[in-house]
């Protein structure tokens, strides 16, 4: 069984007295012209997309036939939201020449449950501005709810590197480099705290994600 730190065993106590609440929806009216700009220009209906996103609404998303590059856009509304330069860097990785084959590919892999497969395809298609933070949100996304892989963004990987440096190494978690062995490191970690503690992989990264999030703000 891989290390498990006192600061989660503390953080899922606290969300188990609460009721374990789910993440707040996050906002993204205010930049919303500039994302429909964005899906009207590469044909991408997005009308349907409630102002509030949350984890909820994207696993019910992915769990329809809907084309993978609207399940991607909206991942990444989720993951941007409002912040300025969010439609500017997605519009690059929608330009890309293989974006459309490096995402349905990696899609086609997580429904075969092949997710470390999944982050090396994305990893080798070279998404333009597409890097493991957000790459590791779509993976998330192309599973439904009780089978998706935690998400590794730089908050997530800022917390371990900080609480879970006993497993992980001297070799610190990164997630702006794409880096296979790393990641390995991380889902195997995740995964013993998953089975540790009876919770979902994603609700074990929720709650680290939302630790440091409240720690740097």
């Amino acid at each position: 069984m891989g290390v498990t730190t006192s600061r989660l065993e503390a953080l899922i106590d606290a969300w188990r007295l609460e009721g374990s609440p789910e993440q707040e929806a996050f906002p993204w009216a205010r930049s919303k012209h500039t994302w429909q700009t964005l899906a009207d220009d590469f044909g991408v209906n997005i009308d349907d997309l409630p102002d509030l996103i949350d984890r909820q609404f994207l696993w019910s998303l992915s769990s329809t036939d809907v084309a993978v590059e609207k399940i991607f856009l909206a991942v990444m509304i989720w993951g941007y939201g409002d912040i300025g330069y969010g439609p500017y860097r997605v519009r690059q990785m929608f330009e890309s020449p293989n974006f459309i084959e490096g995402l349905s590919a990696a899609r086609e892999l997580c429904t075969n449950r092949q997710i470390l497969e999944a982050y090396a395809c994305l990893k080798k298609s070279k998404i333009r501005q597409l890097g493991p933070s957000f790459g590791t949100k779509a993976l998330a996304f192309f599973h439904d709810r009780n089978e998706s892989p935690a998400i590794l963004d730089s908050v997530v990987a800022m917390w371990c590197n900080k609480h879970a440096v006993d497993y992980l190494g001297e070799a610190a978690l990164n997630a702006e480099v794409w880096n296979l062995k790393t990641y390995t490191r991380y889902m195997s970690w995740i995964s013993d705290m998953s089975i540790s503690h009876g919770l979902s992989a994603s609700s074990i990264e929720q709650l680290i994600f939302a630790d440091q999030y409240a720690t740097a703000n």
